[in-house]
């Protein structure tokens, strides 16, 4: 069975997901807010939908002085199937912070071909936050802000291998 896209009942096996933030590739961006921080994702293509750069964004919107810690699925379509990586208790700072990285699509469908870039979803459940002191500098209970960027970063370049076995 192929399922098409993604909802928050399918990404990742367990309890239910809720969407957070979402880049549909020359198409609309989708901006969420999970307990008062707001969370931006851009995918930003180079030629042809097939490689480029994405960047999260996260501020806080609420009552300052806390980090939000959840677990994340990011997913990314490209043709008619897309592909889940689980990041579990990744926390955020409440400061303005950015994390980016690059995607790049190199396996081929059915058909031959190297399909374009869909879209790029984050969905996260579990969400809690924690105190922090000095205007949002960590406490040290939770994951710096490098392990954020560096998992993100490592499923999207994962997100090729796996789809060429899925794929083949």
């Amino acid at each position: 069975m192929v399922i098409a896209n993604d909802d928050g009942s399918n990404v990742w096996p367990g309890s239910s997901w809720t969407l957070f933030a979402k880049d549909d590739v020359g198409g609309s961006l989708t901006t969420g807010v999970v307990n008062d921080i707001r969370f931006t994702l851009d995918a930003l293509p180079d030629t042809e939908s097939k490689a480029g750069t994405w960047i999260l964004t996260w501020t806080q919107v609420g009552e300052p002085g806390y980090d939000l810690t959840m677990d994340v699925v990011a997913v990314h379509k490209g043709g008619n199937r897309f592909a889940s990586y689980l990041f579990e208790q990744e926390t955020f700072t409440g400061n303005p912070t950015t994390a980016s990285g690059t995607w790049q699509i190199t396996y081929t469908n059915k058909g031959g071909q190297i399909p374009t870039l869909s879209h790029l979803s984050l969905y996260y459940r579990n969400a809690t936050h924690s105190s922090t002191s000095g205007g949002g500098a960590s406490t040290g209970n939770g994951v710096p802000e490098p392990g954020v960027l560096g998992l993100l970063g490592l499923g999207l370049l994962g997100l090729a291998v796996m789809r060429r076995r899925q794929v083949g």
